[in-house]
């Protein structure tokens, strides 16, 4: 940062004559300037100026010629600049009014030869992309003033300046994060001032005055007008507030780690505007991170948690391959993370699991030999019957062929096109007594008949039209699938004595079956009317009052 010597009635002289038609100015020492100076669009400054740098000023650089200094008119200026400053805003939270009052103090209108040489609108020190040039400056050392050779950023335009200036504040500096995100220009420019900037005691009232005589106040007003909205995710479970404050009712609870919206441009007294699911509240930005903070990752191979960052640790719960985990994303110690599975948290290295599934179920589309190796003249290790769901590893791709687990643990290999994504064979339930037929159709003959209320195992991948190829008892026929439930309907009851089942919800009608004390009786869900009950008992229909019943 450059150290200069420049007496604050030359930014008082500046901002003036950007302002005033006609002025008479009247400078100590070494600035001279004629009397009765009338100002249009452009600032003459007589010739022969002599300037020192003043080390009390901040980061900016101050460059007056020895001949001549011309400002551009002030709405050309506006034009290149405005839009940056805006932008920095939006992306920084930095006033656009304090980014302008700043680019015309630091860069005299853009006029400087650091801002001409290097699009360097804020003298701000370093190098840019690898980008520098070399100007002479005087820094303080030792009691006096030197004149060294220093490094400014070079940049490709004033758009890039103004972009790193926001960056210079809001992310290289955390000294002026206080600043960040204030909608009050005159706190800002204290704030400015407070934190280093600059030690002139008329910094602030200087950008201030700027900022009042060109309006850009109307800036500020402008940006924040326009939403910014940007995706955040939350760090824990937050409950977002009807209205700024904590003393407000509650108006949605956020669960850990989802996405939500936030407007940028709402904040007030560090409140910000958060929408969630359609719902709108308000929280402070602390409770927010704008990286993902918990990811769903599945176990590569079988894993064992540990209950702290190492490898000597206890093992406290046991991750089988392919299980989903849930990875918080901001606890890491190096390599390790804190993961949850089947809630319990422990650590693991993150290497050991991976971003997409690594097993899937599958169903056989037909009975199938599951062979000992990728090949169909290796050994058969099981029969898996038709319908069946096994557990693939999608990773272990060998020329189409997969591994994949039985349900009772046998593990073979088996090409993927002789199974399905999808459920092959599915247990349905009989609404009443239905017969299986040889085709799809009424009038071919019977295979068998499927009692009420019982379990028979349909192909739902094999319809013609409405008609479906069920399984009954071992033999299969066809039948049009309204006839069951996907659903069991009914539950099982004991019966507590000897019972006789009636066709009718009274007494004195007929008895339609009898059951042994302890027989296991259907009882159909929500058929209760009066305490009698619908029943099924060995494919006939009854009804009994539920007194006589007792549930399983």
């Amino acid at each position: 940062m450059i150290k200069k010597k420049i007496f604050t009635g030359l930014i008082a002289f500046v901002m003036l004559f950007s302002i005033l038609p006609n002025l008479t100015v009247f400078a100590e020492e070494n600035l001279v300037v004629e009397q009765n100076l009338v100002v249009e669009q452009n600032l003459v400054v007589e010739q022969n100026l002599v300037v020192e740098q003043n080390e009390a000023m901040g980061p900016g650089y101050y460059e007056v010629a020895k001949k001549n200094l011309l400002r551009a008119s002030k709405t050309d200026f506006f034009e290149k600049t405005k839009a940056g400053a805006m932008e920095g805003w939006k992306k920084y939270k930095i006033l656009p009014s304090i980014t302008e009052a700043q680019a015309i103090l630091e860069s005299a209108w853009g006029e400087s030869g650091l801002t001409k040489q290097a699009n360097n609108l804020f003298g701000i020190k370093g190098s840019y992309n690898g980008q520098s040039v070399t100007v002479p400056t005087q820094e303080f050392v030792n009691g006096e003033y030197i004149t060294i050779n220093a490094a400014f950023r070079k940049y490709p335009s004033w758009d890039a300046s103004l972009e790193d200036h926001g960056k210079f504040l809001a992310v290289d500096n955390p000294r002026y994060s206080n600043l960040v995100g204030e909608k009050d220009y005159k706190k800002v420019a204290k704030l400015l001032q407070q934190d280093g900037y600059a030690t002139d005691p008329n910094y602030a009232n200087s950008l201030i005055a700027i900022i009042e005589s060109s309006d850009l106040q109307k800036w500020d007003q402008e940006a924040f007008a326009v939403p910014n909205n940007k995706t955040y995710y939350t760090i824990d479970g937050v409950s977002l507030r009807t209205k700024e404050g904590w003393d407000n009712s509650t108006s949605i609870v956020v669960p850990r780690g989802e996405k939500v919206s936030i407007d940028l441009n709402s904040v007030s007294n560090g409140w910000y505007k958060v929408t969630y699911n359609g719902v709108t509240g308000f929280m402070l930005l602390t409770y927010f991170s704008d990286r993902e903070t918990i990811k769903t990752s599945y176990a590569k191979d079988g894993i064992n948690l540990r209950s702290k960052a190492t490898w000597d640790s206890s093992i406290i719960k046991e991750i089988p391959k392919g299980a989903k985990v849930t990875i918080q994303l901001q606890t890491n110690t190096g390599d390790w993370y804190k993961i949850e599975y089947g809630g319990v948290v422990g650590y693991m290295p993150l290497t050991y699991f991976s971003d997409s599934q690594v097993t899937k179920f599958y169903y056989a589309k037909n009975e199938i030999s599951l062979r000992s190796k990728s090949s169909w003249d290796s050994n058969i290790v099981t029969q898996i019957p038709k319908g069946e769901r096994v557990t693939v590893d999608i990773q272990s791709n060998k020329d189409g062929w997969y591994e994949l687990e039985t349900k009772d643990g046998k593990i073979g290999y088996i090409p993927l096109s002789y199974l399905s994504d999808k459920e092959v064979v599915k247990v349905y339930y009989a609404l009443d007594a239905v017969n299986l037929r040889s085709t799809p159709s009424w009038d071919s003959t019977n295979v068998i008949t499927v009692p009420l209320g019982y379990a028979a195992q349909v192909d739902i991948q094999t319809n013609q039209g409405d008609w479906h190829e069920v399984t009954f008892q071992g033999k299969t026929g066809w039948i049009p699938l309204k006839y069951f439930s996907d659903e069991r309907f009914f539950d099982d009851y004991t019966a507590n004595d000897i019972t006789n089942f009636r066709l009718e919800r009274k007494w004195d009608s007929e008895v339609v079956a009898s059951c042994a004390k302890g027989a296991t009786v259907s009882v159909v869900k929500n058929s209760n009317v009066n305490g009698w009950v619908e029943v099924m008992y060995q494919g006939t229909r009854g009804y009994i009052p539920v007194q006589y019943l007792t549930q399983k």
